[in-house]
């Protein structure tokens, strides 16, 4: 019997709840019985140039500088806390300009998450974030918006996905880029996959990596914290965040990992 073939994927880690965030990555990008996957944690070094680096970052993550050198099969940048800033201010960004330009001359397939896509967006073509008069969270249903696309492969139908951020951009400025695919979208959240033409950028405007207690989470957090919380939308039944919430997207979450790792693997063998 032929061994699995491996798939080396680096993760650029840049969520607050780091250690959440890599188990549901890591999770989904195991899922596949068809791939061995060799996952690289990394961090942003310039964050930490004025603070203490934390211990689960020193003894589990790499910086880019360690891995540069290196080529990876797959490339994910996550979300981020930063997206009322903007991207110039951003104490990493000339470090993550530093990764897009490298993502780019390897060709190497990369997928960029929430505030992750809208950053690339905006270094690659120029489109802006847009700030929302008020947080977008919650549950909502999206629908593809091509007839045939790779990353509708196994999911023909109506799907929902998680969302959690203050800002989006124009769907209409990557439908009319020539080099942009916009893939599904939701009539209430708006564009949320998007692709460029020949497959090696992939965004993704919400977080179909979250676990099923995950804006729960953020809800409990936003309470003690903020004088109006957002309640997250048909998350919690009937809008009762006594309520157990119920997770409607975690097979969404799994079709869209296995179809961009297959993506990847077809690629690599061709």
């Amino acid at each position: 019997m032929s061994s699995k073939p491996i798939l080396s994927i680096a993760i650029l880690n840049l969520m607050p709840t780091k250690e959440a965030t890599a188990t549901q990555l890591a999770s989904l990008l195991s899922q596949n019985n068809l791939f061995k996957v060799e996952i690289t944690l990394l961090y942003p070094k310039t964050h930490y140039q004025a603070k203490a680096i934390p211990d689960d970052l020193q003894e589990n993550y790499l910086t880019f500088d360690d891995v540069w050198d290196q080529l990876f099969d797959g490339f994910i940048i996550t979300g981020a806390p930063v997206e009322q800033l903007p991207f110039e201010h951003v104490d990493y960004w000339l470090e993550l300009k530093t990764i897009f330009t490298y993502l780019k001359a390897t060709h190497t397939h990369s997928l960029f998450i929430c505030w992750g896509a809208q950053a690339a967006l905006y270094e690659y073509y120029q489109i802006p974030k847009i700030h929302l008069p008020t947080k977008l969270v919650g549950i909502f249903q999206h629908r593809f918006c091509v007839a045939e696309h790779w990353l509708a492969n196994t999911t023909k139908t109506d799907f929902h996905a998680p969302h959690s951020r203050n800002t989006t951009v124009d769907s209409c400025l990557v439908s009319q880029h020539p080099e942009l695919i916009p893939v599904a979208q939701s009539d209430a959240a708006g564009l949320y996959l998007a692709t460029n033409y020949n497959g090696l950028e992939t965004y993704v405007f919400g977080h179909p990596e979250y676990a099923t207690e995950t804006l729960e989470k953020e809800y409990l957090r936003d309470v003690q914290t903020l004088t109006k919380p957002i309640l997250p939308l048909y998350y919690f039944p009937g809008n009762n965040p006594l309520n157990t919430p119920i997770n409607t997207w975690n097979e969404h979450g799994k079709n869209l990992f296995k179809n961009w790792m297959e993506f990847i693997r077809t690629k690599k063998l061709n």
